[in-house]
């Protein structure tokens, strides 16, 4: 099967550029577009289509996206989308890199280490500035660390909390899932008690 995939950040955007340039790569290498898949991402704590896309794709499926950016929000979640997709065997075209990464792609292969080098690069020069402005901070006589009562606030996983249990009905294993929501296992245990002690 292959599917072509589109997404926009607004509703005043508009999908139909993106489509005709995969339909047209589609074309050029003899390829048939068997399923189309369209969404419109509103903010960053909305659940995306493209997460269940990949868990729906079987080894031998072609996804295609028009460019890298619109796989996505940011280098972590390439990253992971793309992993899991070389992992179960499914190829990803992007038409304007002109790129095909696949299990059995050498070339492919080498992108996604460049991919995981940038993003290495990106996360030590995230805990770099952290540790620059705790520092700043503390010099500044600024108290720094958890505040009172920040126990009891939402963490990143409350707004998904519907889809990830929907998930976890589905068969989805935990691994999964703390990877798709850019956390690990241990905090999302801790949450799944916490959500199942709320019901009780």
């Amino acid at each position: 099967m292959t599917v072509a995939y589109a997404r926009v950040s607004t509703a005043t955007q508009d999908t139909d550029n993106q489509m005709y340039g995969i339909h047209k790569y589609a074309e050029y290498k003899g390829l048939k577009i068997d399923k189309e898949v369209v969404e419109t991402i509103k903010s960053v704590a909305e659940t995306r289509e493209i997460y269940s896309l990949v868990e729906e794709l079987k080894e031998g499926d072609t996804l295609i996206v028009s460019e890298l950016s619109r796989v996505g929000r940011n280098l972590k979640d390439l990253i992971s989308i793309t992993e899991t997709l070389i992992k179960k065997k499914v190829k990803l075209i992007l038409v304007k890199e002109m790129i095909e990464l696949s299990d059995d792609n050498p070339a492919g292969k080498l992108q996604m280490q460049l991919f995981g080098a940038f993003a290495e690069y990106e996360r030590a020069m995230i805990r770099q500035r952290t540790k620059e402005s705790i520092a700043a901070k503390r010099a500044a006589g600024v108290s720094v660390g958890r505040p009172r009562g920040a126990k009891n606030r939402k963490s990143k996983l409350d707004p998904f909390k519907e889809q990830i249990l929907r998930d976890l009905e589905r068969g989805m294993s935990k691994s999964k899932i703390a990877k798709l929501y850019d956390t690990n296992r241990v905090t999302l245990n801790k949450k799944l008690e916490e959500w199942k002690s709320d019901l009780v």
